[in-house]
Order: C-alpha cells, then sequence, then structure tokens
C-alpha cells in the first residue's frame, strides 16, 4: 500500500538540521534520509508504527528505544533493510538529553523552555493542589502535538501526559546524599538488590555503565514506592532507616 506523500497540513515534512548531526546516533541521519526520500510526515510514519507522532520522532532523534517490532515496521515503510537498521544502536538504551544544549538557542525549542521558566511554579501549585506531594513522570509518559483552528487563529495544543507519584517518607537530601554514595560504588562480581522506600523527590542515580547496560537499569527515581536496582556493584556500609539493602553472591 502507498504511503501519503507530503503532511496533511500542507506544510513540508521535517527534515535533519546538519548542525546538530555531532549530537545523533548513527541512525538519525540514515532515517531522516529515507524519510526525507520518500516524502513522508511523522504522522504517516506514526500510523505505519502504531504509536504517537512524537513518539516516533525520538526514535529518529535517538532519544527513545525501538523495539523489534518499531524495527521491522520501519524497515517497511523507509525500505531500509532490517539488518542495517540493526546495526544502529535504535534498539539500545538511548543516551538521551546530549542532542540539546542549555538553555536552547532553536527558537521554536526555546519558547517550549520558556514556558516552563514562566509557568513551572504555577504549574507544581495547581498540581500539588490536584495530586498533593509528588511528581509527574517523564518515564510512564505520553505526549502529543495536535492542531486547532478557529475563528481566531490556529493553536498549538501539546498534551502531556504522565503518571502521578505520590512523595512519602524521607527527605529529598537525605535520599540524595545516600544515593550519591550508590554511585560512586566500583564493579565487582555480585548481585546487588536494592529496595528503596524513600520516595520523597526525583533525583537520578547511574550504576557503573556496563553494569546499567546490562541489567537494563541506569535510572533511579524516588517516585516508586518500592524501586528495585539491579547491577554488578560493590556497595558501602551505612545506616539508614527503612533502607534494606541485600546482596547475594554470583
Amino acid at each position: 500500500m502507498a504511503q501519503q506523500q507530503g503532511t496533511s497540513s500542507g506544510q513540508p515534512i521535517a527534515v535533519l538540521n546538519s548542525d546538530i548531526l555531532p549530537r545523533l546516533p548513527s541512525q538519525s541521519p540514515m532515517l531522516f534520509a529515507a524519510k526525507k526520500q520518500k516524502n513522508l510526515s511523522f504522522e504517516t510514519i506514526a500510523k505505519a508504527l502504531g504509536r504517537e507522532e512524537v513518539a516516533v520522532a525520538a526514535l529518529f532523534y535517538g532519544q527513545a528505544k525501538a523495539s523489534e517490532e518499531d524495527v521491522q515496521n520501519l524497515s517497511k515503510v523507509l525500505d531500509i533493510p532490517v539488518e542495517e537498521l540493526q546495526k544502529t544502536e535504535m534498539t539500545g538504551w538511548p543516551d538521551r538529553g546530549r542532542q540539546m544544549e542549555m538553555p536552547p538557542k532553536e527558537p521554536l525549542v526555546y519558547r517550549l523552555f520558556e514556558i516552563i521558566q514562566n509557568y513551572g511554579y504555577a504549574y507544581k501549585a495547581v498540581m500539588n493542589e490536584k495530586f498533593g506531594d509528588g511528581i509527574m513522570s517523564a518515564i510512564t509518559f505520553s505526549t502529543k502535538v495536535e492542531r486547532e483552528d478557529d475563528d481566531k487563529g490556529t493553536w498549538c495544543v501539546i498534551t502531556l501526559r504522565g503518571k502521578w507519584s505520590v512523595n512519602q517518607n524521607l527527605q529529598y537530601g537525605l535520599c540524595r546524599n545516600i544515593l550519591t554514595s550508590f554511585a560512586g560504588c566500583r564493579s565487582r562480581a555480585s548481585s546487588l538488590s536494592v529496595r528503596e522506600q524513600c520516595t520523597e523527590s526525583v533525583f537520578m542515580l547511574w550504576t557503573p555503565r556496563s553494569a546499567a547496560h546490562r541489567d537494563g537499569r541506569g535510572r533511579c527515581t524516588s517516585s516508586s514506592t518500592s524501586l528495585h536496582i539491579e547491577g554488578q556493584v560493590e556497595i558501602r556500609t551505612f545506616a539508614l532507616p527503612k533502607f534494606n539493602v541485600s546482596a547475594a553472591s554470583a
């Protein structure tokens, strides 16, 4: 079945800006070149993949992990051999956030950044009133962009939908200091399980990179009441209420 050419809006399709190419993974130029050659929009590709447009665009920019089904479908819609796609990093763990300078320089992207600058605390206040103390996940998350037209003009509607997680128990500063200790641990032949009941705020924890990639875990947030980190790390001993650590030899 032939794919729809161009966009439904009549605007040109999005193509890759070569200025950011050095900051993108190897699949990006390949995917964008095929998209441009076939004159396909993200809307059309998203329909073929059964995914949202923004999620598909994130695949192209290397900000999301492609499933095997995604690879098969992209191969069909873009006429790229599956073997060529599998040689890239697109089914590996994404190295997110490196494509963008902060604050952003590109005007449209900067405007999104500016929205958070202007309304960030207003969002927080209203969210707290509606949901209590917690966070909106950017992991269990979906987003979409829609167009609306009325007698006053054309409107861009961006929806952000994230699971709400309630904060509990220990203070963020204590959690941050303790988990920073874990980030500095060194590898050894053991299997570590950490059950973390501290859910006061959000923070990042990176286990040694090889362990993070091997076990499929590289990020820790305190938004879950029961969180497990699997990795091969050596752990430093300390006392902590409501923090249960267990290790078993490999």
